[in-house]
């Protein structure tokens, strides 16, 4: 299996962090479980079955890993909104790991028409900048606290970000939550997961890896990872090597995709 991230155009990153591929191989198994780690966001999804047929959903900001099934010769594609901004494309305020099904035909249609030819790799982009172009960025001051945690693997206090916008911590959680769905502190913390994860594709001693990602240690980083998962760091470190992860550079937004082993 390949997990693809792909930058999109300058008019769509006020709104979109990346688009994303997610494509089976035909060496994989005829259905693989497949656990979606945790990113904080909320993301457009579209699904197209081994027949051709379409599923779009849109899925809230993840906290913890959920488990889905993949049929070999499927293509999932998507596009990971920025989380000030989620709101603005979905028409209502996201929570966390909410799923909704929404329609092929809908406001959102040109933008499923696009994410159907990403595959193919021939998207234009022209549906979702249409869309999603014009709409306006969402709030600044969430938006500028999501790029840092983002870029620092979540390994910022609250009390900084708070400070940095001269307000108290009470009123940044209440503004950053009321845009994004979750709080800052949560963000912030799966945020340490995956740039933990990330280290882990090249480099697998885990002491380490929670020394340059925030954690206080090694236990810390485990019981935060088994607690998302459901099973600890190495055995989530072999779920990453099921998959062959083509990110974007690495002063670019990068997340992770993983797969259980074995079929079901």
């Amino acid at each position: 299996m390949i997990y693809r991230e792909i930058e999109t155009p300058v008019k769509l990153q006020h709104i979109v962090l990346c688009a994303w591929l997610f494509l089976t191989e035909p060496s994989d198994p005829m259905v693989t479980k497949h656990s979606v780690p945790p990113d904080g966001t909320t993301n457009l999804v579209l699904t197209r079955a081994p027949d051709g047929s379409l599923q779009a959903l849109m899925v809230g900001p993840s906290l913890k890993s959920a488990t889905v099934r993949v049929m070999r010769g499927s293509t999932v594609s998507g596009l990971r909104l920025r989380p000030e901004a989620a709101q603005l494309v979905t028409g209502k305020r996201p929570g966390p790991a909410m799923a909704q099904p929404l329609p092929l035909d809908g406001q959102l249609g040109p933008v499923w028409a696009d994410l159907d030819t990403l595959a193919d790799g021939v998207c234009s982009w022209h549906g979702a900048i249409k869309t999603l172009g014009r709409l306006p960025g969402g709030d600044p001051v969430v938006g500028r606290a999501v790029d840092r945690l983002i870029s620092d693997g979540g390994d910022v206090l609250v009390s900084d970000l708070a400070a940095t916008n001269s307000m108290s911590d009470r009123q940044f959680r209440r503004r950053f939550s009321a845009a994004t769905g979750v709080s800052p502190k949560q963000f912030a913390d799966v945020q340490r997961v995956r740039h933990a994860l990330i280290n882990s594709l090249d480099n697998d001693h885990w002491a380490g890896i929670a020394l340059d990602t925030g954690f206080a240690d090694q236990p810390h980083l485990s019981r935060d990872i088994k607690n998302r998962f459901g099973t600890p760091p190495g055995q989530v470190a072999g779920y990453l090597e099921g998959i062959r992860h083509e990110l974007l550079p690495r002063n670019r937004v990068r997340f992770v995709q993983d797969a259980e082993d074995g079929s079901v």
